[in-house]
């Protein structure tokens, strides 16, 4: 396949584009853990960020004390349940649209050299109630999401792939790509697969830790759309 001449962008979700209230996320998956495997304990203080839904229910429960062998036999149980619980908890109150971020995509989506795509640790149907809240779902082209690996850095070339298979004949590689998100995880899933990271500090990753993973560009949020743009295409 030829090489393809568009930018690849790949958005995480959560921290990068919506942010939910503290604590939201222990209350989703103690509620998961209570209904599918019969566990009641308390995630305080569990670190969420960066990390594929896939990888957060088996460390929630080997944490609960759930065997592997009964978290895989009832894996798609959980993921179900995931959803169940977000939904059921979620709306404009408990979770916030960052800033500018609708702005920033309307300037993005129309340009041909750019398609937008979401590399994301949520499930889709997470993927889908969040972004519904704020419309932001009609902005990408595909999603590669945390049911395809509990290892961030395998969305990547899943995602070029996907790309490839949706351009027509161009084939995408790690060096058209940038991976757009809030996490030292999103700097290292752009450094596995050689594509550029940009990454905001608007999760709970720090400058410094952002700074000490190597990230290529850090921005405080998406306020700049020009700043966004220059780092892009630089």
């Amino acid at each position: 396949m030829a090489r393809n001449s568009q930018r690849l962008l790949l958005f995480d979700i959560d921290g990068t584009l919506v942010k939910m209230r503290r604590g939201l996320p222990s209350l989703i998956f103690e509620g998961v853990l209570r209904s599918t495997f019969g566990k009641e304990i308390s995630l305080a203080g569990f670190d969420y960020t960066g990390k594929t839904d896939k990888r957060i229910i088996r460390e929630t429960a080997e944490r609960a004390g759930v065997s592997a062998e009964e978290v895989e036999a009832k894996e798609a149980e959980a993921m179900d349940r995931v959803i169940t619980e977000l939904a059921g908890l979620i709306d404009r109150d408990s979770m916030a649209l960052l800033p500018n971020v609708t702005g920033l995509l309307e300037a993005l989506e129309p340009n041909p050299d750019m398609m937008l795509a979401l590399l994301t640790g949520n499930l889709p149907g997470c993927a889908e109630v969040k972004l519904k809240l704020y419309d932001l779902e009609r902005f990408f082209r595909f999603g590669v999401y945390g049911t395809e690996s509990a290892d961030r850095n395998d969305l990547g070339p899943i995602a070029l792939q996907r790309a490839s298979e949706l351009s027509g004949g161009r084939s995408f590689s790690g060096e058209d790509a940038v991976i757009i998100g809030d996490s030292i995880r999103d700097v290292e899933c752009a450094r596995a697969m050689s594509a550029t990271s940009i990454i905001t500090l608007t999760g709970y990753s720090t400058r410094e830790e952002i700074e000490r993973a190597g990230a290529d560009h850090i921005l405080e949020n998406f306020s700049d759309t020009e700043a966004v743009l220059r780092a892009i295409h630089s």
